[in-house]
């Protein structure tokens, strides 16, 4: 998990050698992919937006999903609370594996 972290840090590169070779796609992933959530990207969500929607049915919150992260900071965040957080300007890389 923390290497999926690592690799989304440095722009889809591993040790100087693209393993995403389309840029666009991990850019594209990492921007709002809908005004209904502008919090959430493609699999991931996205923090230092205007507003955040979590689950299904939640109504859209004022402010960003992580106050005291960076704005830049992305979170996937997956079944049974496993989580990566990534923050390119602090060199950040959080991995928590659940329960």
């Amino acid at each position: 998990m923390a290497r999926v972290g690592l690799l989304v840090q440095r722009g889809g590169t591993w040790d100087s050698h693209p393993v995403l070779r389309d840029a666009a796609y991990l850019d594209a992933a990492l921007t709002s992919s809908s005004d209904a959530n502008p919090s959430y990207g493609y699999l991931w969500w996205l923090n230092g937006k205007a507003g955040h929607r979590l689950g299904e049915a939640g109504a859209l919150q004022p402010g960003p999903l992580i106050p005291d992260a960076p704005d830049d900071t992305v979170a996937a965040l997956g079944l049974d609370d496993q989580k990566i957080y990534v923050s390119r300007s602090t060199g950040l890389v959080l991995v928590r594996q659940g329960g």
